[in-house]
């Protein structure tokens, strides 16, 4: 399949000269030099280290110390098909491979498929549902002139509603957020969809109007959030590169505080 298509040879031959020239150059270093075997052996070992450097470098495809190099890291965009372009298509092959190979993303089939839609179809009053999206349901606002308020999401690790003071807490761990919950809507049957935090990023709001943005105190790939938030329409991801440096602290990037404070005038 590789060597019958033309194209391909445009890179194989090129990187097959490369190969041999870095081969016939390599040797002509390693070549034995009477009298000079110490200085010969230092020299085949701090190569090695450089190269095997180099190596590793290679496979863990970038510097950052958050995160390693992921299918995210070539999105740039909101078009999936320009940032698909810049994708390697042995590492996404290896890379859906060792996926697969992970216990955690097997199926979980605790019932049938279509028994278990129908049950979830009942409960939420689905009465006529779409066939591509069978789970979803069309909300219509009382009004076409209905407002649109800014809507902020705070996702927070190891949160819970048994730290607020309206759930019979009584340390006062979250004033703000105590605060906030009583000056504003609160929802008390809300259910997450898993228990770590990248389970509850998504969220779309721009069917009424409104644009999205996200901001991430650490390196946007870190657990592919950048490039699953661009593959999903996301318009704006603020991470990492785009604060100071000298407001990054530590591999997981800026404090929360300076996050919250560089925010405000962008979404102002």
């Amino acid at each position: 399949m590789i060597i019958e298509e033309p194209r391909y040879w445009l890179a194989i031959i090129p990187f097959s000269i490369f190969v041999y020239i870095f081969y016939r150059l390599l040797k002509k270093i390693f070549s034995e030099t009477p009298g000079q075997d110490s200085v010969h052996l230092v020299t085949k070992i701090a190569l090695s280290v450089i190269f095997i450097g180099l190596i590793l470098i290679g496979i863990r495809g970038r510097l950052e110390e958050k995160s390693p190099i992921r299918v995210g890291t070539a999105y740039f965009s909101n078009n999936a098909f320009l940032n698909q372009l810049g994708l390697n298509p042995n590492f996404t092959f290896l890379r859906s491979y060792l996926d697969s190979r992970k216990e955690e993303n097997k199926a979980i089939n605790l019932m049938e498929n279509a028994r278990a839609v129908a049950i979830v179809q009942n409960q939420l009053n689905i009465k006529s549902p779409d066939p591509d999206f069978p789970l979803l349901r069309k909300i219509v606002p009382d009004s076409a002139n209905a407002s649109h308020p800014n809507v902020v999401v705070v996702i927070m690790e190891s949160m819970s509603a048994a730290k607020l003071d309206r759930h019979g807490n009584g340390n006062h761990l979250t004033p703000f957020l105590d605060s906030i919950s009583k000056r504003g809507y609160y929802i008390e049957n809300a259910y997450t969809s898993g228990i770590h935090t990248f389970n509850g990023i998504f969220s779309a709001l721009k069917d009424n109007g409104y644009s999205t943005i996200y901001f991430a105190t650490h390196d946007g790939q870190f657990d592919n959030v950048e490039g699953f938030l661009k593959a999903n329409d996301c318009d704006t991801v603020i991470a990492k590169p785009d604060y100071p440096a000298s407001k990054i602290k530590t591999t997981l990037g800026v404090p929360d505080d300076f996050m919250f404070e560089f925010s405000i005038p962008i979404i102002h």
